[in-house]
This record gives structure tokens, C-alpha cells and sequence, in this order.
């Protein structure tokens, strides 16, 4: 996401010391401490930013709808609006749409939120995507990791595929 432009960095004392530490050639974990120290206070408001709450716990529900007995169903239940077969893009927007109607009229909208709601998109279309290649429709299966617990127990191949070891859920 580094090529997204969201303005000037704030002149405080905190990032002018981040921007000569890279212009000084300072090591990684010195800039990497700088930065955390300086963006303290922004990243302290991601739990009261409503873009980021919505974000996170749709991704937190969206596994335990791949579970479910009807996902298309489930996924209607955590608010996404979808049809009884969803794909993958109609899962990813239809995600998009929900945690923009949680913020009527970009109420509350931060820039903060937007990235979050921006990189869940992404990473959800890249690792399905990946999981599901050559298939328009993914399946629950496809994306839920094959374990006893998993209330659907499937030796499908895409399952088997959805659990191979280049899966990042093995690592």
C-alpha cells in the first residue's frame, strides 16, 4: 500500500526526527522505532475509529462464515448483502458496502479506516484469489483450513488445495 499519498506528514518535532533519520541513512529498527513512537498517539485512536472496528470484525466474522451450515446466509447475517452463491468479488465488495453503511455520509471516515477497509479488500482478494485460482466461485471450503473442528469436513480437492503447504495458514 506504499503507493497510496495521504498528504504531508504532521510537522511535529517526533517526525522531523523519523525524516532525518532516513536522510541520515539510520538503520531499519532506529527509523522503525522513530515511526512507532511518532505515529503513538494516531495509532492510539484506531480502537475508537468506527472504519477500523467495522473492518476488523467483519474479518474476524468472515471465517466463521466459511464454517457455517448456509455461508451465504451467515455472511447476510454479519450485515453483507449477497447472494445465495457469492464470488469472490461480490464477497469483497459487498464487505466494502457494509462498513461504508456503518459510516453514513463519510461520518467519522478517517484515513486511518480507509486503509484498514482498503487492505482488507486487498489481502481478501489476494489470499482467496490465490486459493481459489481458476475457480469464479469460491467455495466455504476453499477458504477455511481442514481441521476436526471445521463443521464442514470435506476431501475435496479444493479444500486439499486451500490446505496445502504453500497455504499461509501453515506457516
Amino acid at each position: 500500500m506504499g503507493h497510496i499519498r495521504l498528504g504531508d506528514l504532521p510537522r511535529t518535532r517526533k517526525w522531523s526526527q523519523v525524516v532525518g533519520l532516513i536522510e541520515g541513512g539510520a538503520g531499519t529498527a532506529q527509523i522503525a522505532t522513530a515511526t512507532i513512537n511518532a505515529a503513538e498517539k494516531g495509532l492510539s485512536s484506531a480502537a475508537k475509529d468506527k472504519g477500523v472496528i467495522e473492518t476488523i470484525w467483519l474479518l474476524t466474522k468472515l471465517p466463521l462464515c466459511a464454517r457455517a451450515e448456509n455461508f451465504a446466509e451467515a455472511l447476510r447475517d454479519c450485515g453483507l448483502s449477497v447472494s445465495d452463491s457469492p464470488g469472490l468479488v461480490e464477497i469483497v465488495g459487498a464487505m466494502t458496502d457494509a462498513i461504508d453503511a456503518k459510516m453514513p455520509n463519510c461520518e467519522r471516515r478517517t484515513d486511518l479506516g480507509e486503509m484498514a477497509q482498503m487492505a482488507a479488500a486487498e489481502t481478501l482478494t489476494q489470499v482467496i484469489g490465490e486459493r481459489t485460482s481458476g475457480s469464479s466461485t469460491p467455495r466455504p471450503t476453499m477458504c477455511v483450513k481442514h481441521s476436526p473442528s471445521s463443521r464442514r469436513i470435506s476431501s475435496s480437492a479444493s479444500l486439499r488445495r486451500a490446505s496445502s503447504p504453500a497455504s499461509p495458514t501453515n506457516a
